[in-house]
């Protein structure tokens, strides 16, 4: 069995919340690599709709990465956490951009609605770019980036 990778695609130098509405019949197609795995662009302003069908086993068994892009074809990839994971200070400096992996639908619809600016449908992602000590300062780091 092949096991899919999904690369997530941030613009340089964006910290704050990422949403992405899977499933959305307006959104954008994810490129395929090679392989056949979903290399998934993020635009400047962190919203993203998509064709693409979620994938939660992925997401869950941490089949993916979130990779900056510095240039056209130069990225870097970030130091990555599930939400629950336990992780401080020693897995990276305290003034590195890290990425935490929110997950599937974290805040009310009303407000990814809001976010989105129309009626969204369908299972929506979050993703936190931020530095550290931003983000223990707070429960949950996206509630206060919309």
């Amino acid at each position: 069995m092949r096991i899919i990778i999904l690369s997530y695609i941030i613009p340089s130098g964006f910290e704050g919340t990422i949403w992405i509405a899977f499933n959305q019949p307006n959104g954008i197609n994810p490129v395929l690599d090679s392989l056949g795995n979903a290399i998934i662009e993020i635009p400047n302003n962190g919203l993203l709709q998509t064709t693409m069908k979620e994938n939660a086993l992925a997401t869950a068994n941490k089949n993916y990465r979130i990779l900056e892009r510095l240039e056209k074809n130069i990225f870097k990839e970030y130091k990555t956490f599930d939400k629950f994971d336990k992780y401080d200070s020693t897995y990276f400096g305290l003034e590195d951009t890290i990425a935490i992996m929110c997950g599937f639908n974290q805040t009310p619809r009303e407000d990814i609605n809001r976010i989105f600016g129309k009626k969204v449908e369908g299972n929506v992602m979050t993703i936190y770019i931020g530095k550290y000590p931003e983000e223990r300062k707070q429960g949950y780091p996206w509630s206060n980036n919309f």
